[in-house]
């Protein structure tokens, strides 16, 4: 995961422990009827929970960008070996092509000094 998607996460999780303190304390400090301050830490909890699923989502989101970068560059690298070793056998089979022409020579050569 970059950078970018671990501080997304982070910040969605620190929100929603932060947005649940808030809720925790404002029970216990509210100087409100108990009808009044369950609405208000029920919005505050939908709020929440609202940022907390959009700050998943934007990990997600980067997360698969994250995904088709590697994606792109796995590719282009295993074109890339392909590529080598098409030249590299290419190489090889000129180098063997020579080999066995230099070996025809000195087979000639030889069988001129045995004759």
């Amino acid at each position: 995961m970059t950078e970018r998607g671990r501080n997304t996460l982070l910040g969605a999780l620190l929100l929603l422990a932060g947005g649940t303190v808030g809720a925790a304390a404002a029970l216990l400090y509210a100087p409100q009827s108990g009808r009044r301050t369950r609405r208000q830490v029920s919005r505050n909890l939908e709020r929440v929970r609202v940022q907390a699923e959009k700050g998943v989502h934007d990990a997600a989101t980067h997360l698969q960008e994250l995904i088709e970068d590697v994606s792109d560059q796995t590719g282009r690298l295993v074109g890339r070996g392909e590529e080598l070793a098409e030249e590299t056998r290419r190489r090889l089979l000129r180098q063997l092509e020579r080999g066995e022409k230099a070996l025809a020579r000195r087979r000639r050569q030889l069988s001129r000094w045995v004759d």
